[in-house]
C-alpha cells in the first residue's frame, strides 16, 4: 500500500532499523519472469516514506528471503535461502550468511545446511530469525524437521550471533491442532515472561490461503503451544481466485517497542506493496493482536472535506449531524425475516494518492436488541462496515458471543443480499465485531485496489478489491458517524 520497488518486484519484505535509518530488505525479481536472484534495499527515516536504495545483492543459485540481526561490533549479519543445487528453481535448502557495515556492500562469510539427526533429508533450510535473549544467541530458520520431532521450525544456536549451528528442533506441544512439518518463521520474541513464535504456510490446517500463526511457550527452546483461542494472526479465510491477501508477517523491534512488517499482493497476485507497519499488543490474557502503530500519521497528509453522504444503493435515510451523519433504516418492531442493506459514499475513490479517513461510530440492529430479555425481533445480521464501492469490510453488531467480521460484497442484481468472501471468528486474532450502542473509533485506509480497516486502534482486515468511492455499508443496522476526518496521503 504504501511502497513497492521503483523496477521490478518483490516479494517477503522484512524491516530493520540501523544507524538512525530503517532499512526494507526483500527478494527481488528484476522482470516479469525474472527469477528471485537479489536483494532489494529501501530506507526510510520514519517506516512510511521510502526510497529505494536499489538491487544490492546478487546471487544467480536464488535469493530468498533475508533477515538480518545486529552483531556486537555494530556489523549486520543476514541470512538468506538459497539453493545447494546452483539452480534458483531448486529446493531452497542452504542458508548463506554475509556481512556489512553499510548495508550496501556484503562480505559472504559461510553457508550451512541442516543436521540429518534431525531434519529431513530433503529438508527446507531457509531465512533464519535471529533471538538475542541475555548473552545467548538464538535462529529459527524455515526447517523440516523428522516426523519424530513433533515440530514445525528449525533452530540454530550461536556464541557470537554469527557462526551458528544446526541444533535439535523445539518440540510443538499440538494438542487438537492438527501438526504440519513445516512454517515459515515470522520471528521469535519474549514478551514479559512468554516466547512467541509467529509463521506462515498456505493451506494449513484446512485453511485456502497464507495465514501467519502464533505459537506461546516459556522458553526459547521450546516446548511451543499454538495459542488456540487467537492463532491466526493476519490472514484470511478464504480468497477468491488467489491464496495471498497479506504476505508473511515479520517481528521486528524499533527500541523496545514490538512491530511487525506485512506486505499485501494487490490485486491478489505478484504486485507485492509494502504495508503500513503493525504495532505489536498482549492482550491481558497474553494473546498477541496487530494494532494501529502512531508512527503511521505521517501517513495523513493534506485534510480533505469528506464529501457529503450519499445513498448510494437500498433503503436508508442519511441524516446530516453536527459534525457527523447518521445512516439509518426505518423498520417496525415485528420479525424480520428478510434483509434491508444500504450503502453510501462517503468519500472519493482514493486513487493513486490514497486516503485515511478516522473517527468514531455508534451502531445497533434495526430493529433494536432488547438488552433487558436479550432478544429481538430481527432474525438476520445486523452489520456494518466500510469499502471501496461494494467491497466492504464488515462487522457483526451486537453481543460478542459468536460475533464475527467479514470482508462481503453487496449485490444488488437480484435483489439486496451479500456475498462473503471472507471470515473473522474462532481462532482469528483479529477484531471481531462491534458492541452495540457502544462508541468505537475506526480508521479507514484506501490506496488504489487495496484498503485496510481498525476498530478501536486493532486491525480488522487489508483486502484488495476494485476501487471505487469510500463507502459506508449497512445492513439490518443504523451506524452514527461522528467526528470523521478526512486525509490524502502523503506519499
Amino acid at each position: 500500500m504504501i511502497y513497492r520497488p521503483e523496477r521490478g518486484r518483490m516479494w517477503d519484505p522484512s524491516i530493520f532499523p540501523y544507524k538512525g535509518e530503517y532499512w526494507m530488505l526483500a527478494m527481488h525479481y528484476d522482470g516479469e519472469n525474472a527469477p528471485p536472484t537479489g536483494m532489494w534495499l529501501a530506507r526510510s527515516r520514519d517506516m512510511v516514506h521510502w526510497t529505494g536504495a536499489g538491487r544490492v545483492l546478487d546471487d544467480l543459485d536464488g535469493l530468498f528471503k533475508m533477515y538480518a540481526s545486529l552483531l556486537p561490533d555494530g556489523r549486520v549479519l543476514i541470512n538468506y535461502g538459497s539453493t545447494s543445487e546452483g539452480e534458483p528453481n531448486a529446493p531452497n535448502d542452504l542458508i548463506k550468511y554475509r556481512v556489512s557495515d553499510d548495508m550496501f556492500t556484503w562480505t559472504p562469510l559461510y553457508m550451512n545446511r541442516p543436521d540429518a539427526a534431525w531434519y529431513r533429508e530433503d529438508s527446507r533450510w531457509d531465512h533464519m530469525y535471529v533471538l538475542r535473549d541475555g548473552g545467548n544467541w538464538y535462529g529459527y530458520p524455515v526447517g523440516t524437521p523428522r516426523p519424530e520431532m513433533s515440530s514445525c521450525m528449525g533452530f540454530q544456536k550461536s556464541r557470537d550471533g554469527i557462526h551458528w549451528t544446526p541444533a535439535k528442533p523445539p518440540r510443538i506441544e499440538w494438542g487438537d491442532i492438527p501438526p504440519i512439518d513445516c512454517l515459515e518463521t515470522g520471528g521469535v520474541e519474549r514478551i514479559g515472561d512468554e516466547y512467541y513464535y509467529i509463521g506462515g504456510y498456505v493451506g494449513y490446517a484446512g485453511s485456502h490461503t497464507y495465514n501467519v500463526y502464533v505459537f506461546r511457550g516459556k522458553s526459547p527452546e521450546g516446548p511451543f503451544c499454538p495459542d488456540r483461542e487467537a492463532f491466526r494472526l493476519c490472514g484470511a479465510d478464504s480468497v477468491p481466485g488467489t491464496v495471498f491477501v497479506s504476505n508473511l508477517g515479520c517481528f521486528f523491534r524499533d527500541g523496545e517497542d514490538l512491530l511487525l512488517s506485512n506486505a499485501v499482493s494487490a490485486p491478489g497476485g505478484m504486485e507485492v506493496w509494502l504495508l503500513p507497519v503493525r504495532r505489536v499488543i498482549r492482550d491481558g490474557e497474553g494473546h498477541l493482536r496487530l494494532g494501529w502503530w502512531e508512527g503511521n500519521r505521517a501517513l495523513m497528509g493534506r485534510e480533505i472535506v469528506p464529501q457529503a453522504p450519499a445513498l448510494l444503493r437500498g433503503e436508508a435515510a442519511v441524516s446530516p449531524e453536527n459534525d457527523g451523519f447518521t445512516l439509518s433504516m426505518d423498520r417496525p418492531d415485528l420479525p424480520t425475516v428478510t434483509d434491508t442493506l444500504a450503502l453510501a459514499a462517503i468519500a472519493p475513490e482514493p486513487g493513486e494518492e490514497g486516503i485515511v479517513i478516522c473517527g468514531e461510530m455508534v451502531c445497533r440492529s434495526e430493529p433494536p436488541y432488547d438488552e433487558a430479555l436479550h432478544r429481538t425481533r430481527l432474525w438476520r445480521p445486523a452489520r456494518v462496515g466500510m469499502g471501496m464501492g461494494d467491497t466492504i469490510i464488515a462487522l457483526d453488531v451486537g453481543h460478542p458471543y459468536r460475533r464475527r467480521s467479514y470482508v462481503l460484497r453487496a449485490e444488488w442484481d437480484r435483489g439486496p443480499d451479500v456475498r462473503i468472501l471472507d471470515e473473522i471468528g474462532g481462532d482469528c486474532a483479529s477484531v471481531k465485531g462491534m458492541s452495540a450502542g457502544e462508541t468505537h473509533t475506526f480508521r479507514f485506509l484506501a490506496r488504489r485496489n487495496m484498503m485496510e480497516m481498525y476498530v478501536d486502534d486493532l486491525l480488522v482486515q487489508t483486502w484488495s478489491s476494485p476501487s471505487g468511492p469510500v463507502t459506508l455499508f449497512a445492513q439490518n443496522a443504523r451506524c452514527q458517524v461522528r467526528h470523521m476526518r478526512a486525509y490524502r496521503m502523503d506519499l
